[in-house]
């Protein structure tokens, strides 16, 4: 197996640049014990990564695909029981996708699951189950004047001027129909990981836009309600904005209470700072200009004054 890491992943720049990465293919270490998984495991489709943590050191195991040791005082990421025939593409979506995030959430970092998209000087986050749409959402904004900006992870930060944004890497991943509807035939593409239709596709007039923390305005939790007539952003109070941040969120290790208890305070504080809607619409290619409709009237009423938003238009 032969590894490289994307010039565009998490690690090329930014708060992972100096960790090292090393994939040791099948080979498992002396003295490494692979942990029993539980009864439910093998059941599941895609489980969720099992953690093991000692001290400074982590080991990740991805089901059937690998395991990856994170010396956190290193700053080191060890890749190894991996299946020769597991292509390279797939190691590259464990690392950004799952690893990456976990990684600065352990470090501190507030690390949530949500499509970020510019609207003028400003992003809003969608953030919703899988399947709810907020890619194929994310990528009809960007279609249409609003930069997307990454469909993955996202680092929240706060300070005396309010709340930032500022994706973890530049990301888009579509099914095949929503590539065909939504964008021209010479988007570029390649897979995502074997276990998905899901595509990556590549950007780029993102690259160097997602760089900078940009103020966060607002955040949409898609309902993923299928039969819905009409698209409508219903205001939601913090108690529920709070819970569903929770369930968008990364954390390498969900066993540890001291991890969980900073978490929830970061999630809570967030949750009472940054106006969250629950976003319901129809899903259907056809009327997602009515949705980016009702998204840019919700996100008007939050730009600072009326001269600015006669100064500023929302569609750059």
């Amino acid at each position: 197996m032969s590894y490289k890491i994307l010039n565009r992943g998490p690690f090329s720049s930014g708060p992972l640049s100096f960790w090292q990465i090393e994939i040791m293919g099948s080979a498992i270490p002396a003295g490494v014990k692979l942990p029993e998984p539980p009864e439910w495991y093998d059941d599941e489709p895609t489980p969720p990564p099992l953690v093991e943590r000692d001290g400074d050191l982590a080991t990740m195991h991805f089901h059937d695909l690998g395991r990856f040791w994170i010396d956190f005082a290193q700053r080191r990421i060890t890749g190894f029981d991996i299946d020769p025939e597991t292509e390279d593409f797939v190691i590259t979506h464990i690392l950004h996708d799952h690893i990456a995030p976990r990684i600065l959430a352990e470090l501190g970092d507030l690390i949530l699951h949500a499509s970020t998209v510019r609207f003028g000087s400003a992003v809003a986050l969608f953030l919703g189950e899988t399947g709810a749409g907020k890619s194929t959402l994310a990528t009809s904004l960007h279609q249409n004047g609003h930069l997307l900006l990454g469909d993955d992870a996202v680092i929240v930060t706060s300070g005396p001027q309010g709340y930032f944004a500022q994706v973890v890497y530049p990301s888009l991943r579509l099914f095949p129909e929503a590539i065909s509807r939504l964008l021209d035939a010479t988007a570029q593409t390649s897979p995502m990981a074997d276990y998905s239709d899901k595509q990556n596709v590549y950007l780029p007039d993102v690259l160097g836009a997602a760089d900078t923390p940009m103020p966060l305005v607002a955040t949409f939790f898609l309902s993923g309600e299928c039969g819905a007539t009409v698209a409508t952003a219903t205001p939601l109070d913090s108690t529920r904005a709070c819970i569903k941040l929770v369930e968008q969120s990364f954390t390498l290790d969900p066993h540890n209470p001291l991890c969980a208890a900073r978490r929830l305070a970061a999630v809570s504080q967030m949750a009472q700072g940054v106006p969250a809607y629950s976003l319901t619409y129809p899903h259907d290619f056809a009327r997602l200009g009515e949705v980016r409709a009702v998204i840019e009237t919700t996100l008007d009423a939050h730009r600072p004054d009326p001269a600015a938003r006669s100064q500023e238009s929302l569609v750059q």
